[in-house]
């Protein structure tokens, strides 16, 4: 079943090795659209198409992840590679294996097991009990229904009973898992020497001549880019909100209707005795249901003659298996905990006092209240300023739409200025001057826009002097127009001769550190395959020393990178690295330093990092077998494989 993994150990620890640490996502995608053609198809697995459109959702989608994760630092075109298309169609394909075959078995999760799992989320808890009103408001700020979060929830529980059985019947011997520790954990014994092109730009001899010859063979590279001076008007929900008058009456209502939100509410301790019904819609259900609630009322008489005896019956008659052996006792619970008509009996019965039989869907409940925490609120004064705050938000949100509307109106129709927007919607006209098509950080956020700075610096735009539409940037809406236009130019040779003179001299001093290294590089090789000299070769560089993941000891990285790359069979191996610009160095890697001998000299923290990393990699092999299994038991093919041509 898993002769694949078995047969192509070198493969997989290869592929393990490049992706140190990949993540397998599995994305629920909810309505698969099916297609009558393949034709567009770019794979199809089982008896399910996959379309472009949802290649671009899923796409779209870890776009949008990466960026919440790397903050200003993301840079979207690291997605347009054959690589990273061919991983985001692979986690479609094996979505929708998951899919199919958990279908195909019939596998899914209980109504009990999804409340379980939704009741035990901490996203949806407040002091550590589920609460119902947060659970909506957590789903509504993720986009999501309660249908298609619990729908994303059955697929897990599908997906995992999938998975469990095949994992569990993988065998990978620890061979295969050492094999990853050594890969990746193993040093280099190493000399080194470093030419520093800084050392060698003092001998460096550039002459005005070469100056102007460089600048008349590259006088593009020396143009100002053309800039445009602009005006431009923004309007900010800010600008919306700071209008809204919030009144004495509205703080009071508002304070009133949401009181909840500000303190904390009554919670009430409570235990029950459970009678179930069982089989309700059955034949007779109707005459059972009757015997069971007399059974609850003869149960409540008893309680409500002898309180004590509560515990007792509790555990003599109650069905609720999560509860009875503790007496009924269910802790602390608020409001939007329990089901309805259970939480409306608990909450109108008073300290110590039994109710008659309660019918919920789980049967008949006979409670007593056994303590009462009442509800701690902060007074109107305090929280007066987050109450209008909140209001304006609210009301904000429901004129910006109109107000929207009104500025991109009023930007189309002002034709080249802003004074209908400044005087029917109050705002101000700005201004900047020098603005270029890749508007640098001392612009203001709103002219980064790329699509607006597209407009801007369209012919049309630059000629006619008209408002740019309305765009929508962020939260905001900004209409701009150019005032004045510099086209580019080649500056003076005056002005970038000391800049020409820099980088010839650095180019020049490049080229000689690449030289020294490539002579020396040639002088080891040809020592080692004359087997002769070596020890005069290796005279200029450093003492011998170990260099590991685990660490350096102030080695250049690009020096550490390159060594590790050598294979133990071509040792001992010359080396020449390009130092990013810095110069160059010859490393001479004169064999392997085992694993356990680089971990034993390593601080312990990091000997662990990178223990759990090899442990990962071997989990995910693992995990690579069962997808493989899966794809060979559904019909898989690839209509159109992103390669090395071909992006999207």
């Amino acid at each position: 079943m898993f002769d694949f993994i078995r047969n192509h150990q070198k493969l997989m620890m290869g592929i393990l090795l490049l992706f140190i640490t990949p993540a397998f996502v599995f994305v629920g995608v909810e309505g698969y659209r099916l297609a009558n053609e393949d034709a567009t198809a770019l794979a199809v697995v089982g008896d399910k198409v996959i379309q472009q459109q949802e290649f671009d959702d899923l796409k779209r989608q870890q776009i949008e992840e990466a960026k919440r994760q790397s903050g200003g630092n993301f840079d979207p075109k690291q997605f347009d590679t054959p690589v990273i298309n061919q991983q985001i169609l692979d986690m479609l394909v094996f979505d929708h294996t998951l899919r199919q075959s958990a279908q195909r078995q019939y596998l899914t999760a209980s109504v009990p097991a999804l409340q379980t799992l939704i009741q035990q989320d901490p996203s949806f808890q407040q002091n550590g009990v589920f609460n119902y009103d947060t659970y909506l408001s957590v789903l509504a700020a993720q986009g999501l229904t309660e249908e298609q979060h619990e729908g994303s929830l059955r697929f897990a529980v599908a997906r995992n009973q999938v998975l469990d059985p095949l994992l569990q019947g993988v065998f990978l011997n620890q061979g295969f898992a050492k094999q990853v520790f050594n890969a990746q954990l193993s040093g280099r014994n190493i000399r080194y020497v470093v030419f520093n092109a800084l050392e060698s730009l003092p001998k460096v001899n550039i002459t005005p001549e070469d100056i102007e010859k460089h600048y008349k063979e590259h006088s593009a590279k020396y143009q100002t880019p053309a800039q445009i001076d602009v005006e431009y008007v923004v309007l900010t929900p800010e600008d919306v909100k700071h209008k809204i008058v919030v009144t004495a009456a509205d703080i009071e209502t508002y304070y009133k209707t949401n009181q909840a939100r500000f303190g904390t509410p009554e919670e009430r301790k409570a235990r029950h005795i459970l009678l179930s019904i069982e089989n309700a819609n059955a034949a007779g259900s109707a005459q059972k249901e009757s015997e069971v609630k007399a059974k609850a009322e003869k149960i409540a008489a008893e309680v409500k003659a002898n309180p004590e005896r509560f515990a007792e019956l509790a555990k003599l008659h109650s069905e609720d298996p999560g509860s009875s052996q503790q007496g009924g006792d269910l802790g602390f619970f608020g409001k939007g905990v329990m089901a309805p008509e259970f939480e409306q009996a608990t909450f109108s019965l008073k300290l110590n006092e039994v109710s008659a039989p309660v019918k919920t869907q789980f049967g008949y409940h006979v409670i007593q209240v056994t303590d009462i925490k009442p509800g701690q609120f902060k007074p109107l004064e305090e929280v007066k300023n987050q109450i209008v705050d909140e209001i304006k938000i609210q009301r904000s949100q429901v004129d910006l739409a109109a107000k929207q509307a009104k500025f991109s109106d009023l930007a189309f129709e002002g034709g080249r200025g802003f004074a209908e927007i400044e005087q029917q919607l109050g705002l101000k006209t700005q201004s900047f001057k020098k603005l270029t098509q890749t508007a640098g950080p001392d612009a203001p956020e709103w002219l980064q826009h790329g699509p607006l700075l597209n407009a801007l610096f369209d012919e049309s735009s630059i000629q006619n002097r008209y408002n740019t539409k309305a765009m929508p940037v962020g939260n905001a809406w900004v209409s701009a127009r150019v005032v004045e236009h510099h086209p580019a130019a080649v500056r003076p040779l005056s002005e970038v001769a000391p800049r020409i003179e820099l980088e010839l001299r650095a180019d020049k001093a490049r080229k000689e550190t690449q030289a020294q290294a490539a002579k020396l590089k040639q002088a080891l090789s040809n020592a080692k395959q004359k087997n002769e000299n070596l020890d005069n070769a290796l005279k200029g560089l450093s003492q011998l020393q170990t260099v590991s993941l685990l660490g350096a000891q102030g080695v250049p990285p690009a020096v550490v990178q390159a060594a590790l790359k050598t294979q133990a069979k071509h040792l001992p191996e010359a080396l020449e690295v390009d130092l990013n610009g810095q110069g160059h160095a010859v490393v001479w890697v004169e064999g392997i330093q085992e694993a356990k001998v680089v971990v034993a000299d390593a601080p312990q923290a990091m000997a662990q990092y990178f223990d759990g990393l090899a442990l990962q990699s071997y989990q995910e092999a693992l995990l690579l077998a069962a997808k493989n299994t899966l794809g060979e038991r559904l019909k898989t093919e690839i209509k159109k494989p992103f390669n090395s041509t071909q992006q999207q």
